[in-house]
């Protein structure tokens, strides 16, 4: 039976020891949702941040966000109030757009 490369580099392994690396919520979600690529253009950008973080530690500085309050329960509470806002702007643009629509065809507002 053949094996993935997923597998053969024991990629869950190494996620795991990313994640008890992590100081915070939000951290320990992104690398929950890492997952094995072959987009290039993706995994250059992917290298390049990695790069930069590097270079951030070898200059002593530090990465934690332990500190920081999970913002899960906050995002959640303002998805739901930016969907209202939303549709309601919406509802402002169908309004300007039947006044600038009779302007184009008829020459004047409603």
């Amino acid at each position: 039976m053949s094996r993935t490369a997923q597998d053969v580099l024991e990629f869950d392994k190494l996620r795991e020891l990313l994640r008890l690396r992590t100081t915070s919520a939000p951290g320990r979600r992104a690398v929950n949702g890492l997952e094995p690529g072959m987009d290039r253009a993706a995994l250059e950008s992917a290298f390049a941040l990695i790069r930069e973080a590097a270079e951030w530690l070898r200059a002593g500085r530090e990465l934690g966000f332990g500190a920081l309050a999970d913002p899960q329960g906050w995002l959640e509470r303002i998805e739901g109030r930016a969907w209202r806002w939303r549709r309601r702007i919406s509802r402002c643009g169908v309004v300007a757009g039947n006044g600038w629509m009779a302007a184009q065809h008829f020459g004047k507002k409603r």
